[in-house]
């Protein structure tokens, strides 16, 4: 409990740390390496990635890209004891560490539509894309929505792009396209409470390179492509 005190108090933030003294605050909701907390629908938690290979070895039906999480650049959200249950519903919540900052103003409105406007209307039905904020403290963010109709994870996306300290962690929640008015409900409440512990430093021509290079590779697989050549180093 202690940790989790010293945790939030690295956020800034005397009444969550207060929250985290009474157990009002699950230690799950919390970053371990202290870049954000967030309110978690309910019971959902981390998914572990000893839990994600078990998974992936039961063949359970689930997109391949939700079975792979690699703390801290990955991490993958979602009810997690449904899953093992062979229960998923497209319900789910990835975060994604990568490079660089993007631009949040017009300039990075406008590379995001690019972006999933160049996936191309077969695979994409993009909505709404906006320089804006997340959470009590209005730390700055892009913010988007989209349907994705191709791959294994399809359905609604509500993203924000969110530069803290040099990288962008990616905040992705996926949801039944049919249950959207909900999924837009959840979405809210969570990009809400989101709290970062660092603000951004501004994008440079090098981060905001290496930012958009990510992007352009769907940010999940162009970041497990980086560890998995780390790790073969």
């Amino acid at each position: 409990m202690r940790a989790l005190a010293f945790a939030l108090a690295a956020l800034g933030s005397a009444d969550l740390a207060a929250q985290a003294a009474t157990g009002t605050v699950p230690a799950d909701q919390v970053d371990l390496r202290r870049r954000f907390m967030l309110e978690l629908p309910a019971g959902w938690r981390a998914l572990q990635p000893d839990e994600g290979r078990a998974l992936r070895e039961r063949q359970v039906a689930m997109p391949s890209e939700l079975l792979t999480p690699a703390p801290p650049q990955v991490l993958i959200f979602g009810p997690v004891e449904a899953w093992q249950r062979g229960e998923f519903d497209g319900r789910a919540l990835v975060v994604v560490e990568t490079e660089g900052e993007p631009e949040v103003d017009d300039a990075g409105v406008t590379n995001v539509r690019a972006h999933w406007v160049a996936q191309g209307e077969a695979r994409v039905r993009l909505g709404a894309v906006t320089a804006g904020t997340m959470g009590p403290d209005k730390h700055p963010a892009l913010l988007s929505e989209r349907e994705q109709l191709a791959g294994d994870w399809r359905g609604s996306r509500f993203e924000a792009y969110v530069p803290t300290a040099g990288v962008t962690l990616v905040f992705s929640l996926g949801w039944p396209t049919d249950d959207r008015t909900a999924g837009a409900a959840a979405w809210t409440k969570l990009a809400a409470s989101a709290k970062f512990a660092r603000q951004p430093r501004g994008p440079t021509q090098l981060g905001s390179k290496l930012f958009w290079a990510a992007v352009a590779g769907l940010v999940i697989g162009a970041v497990l492509h980086t560890l998995r050549k780390r790790a073969s180093a």
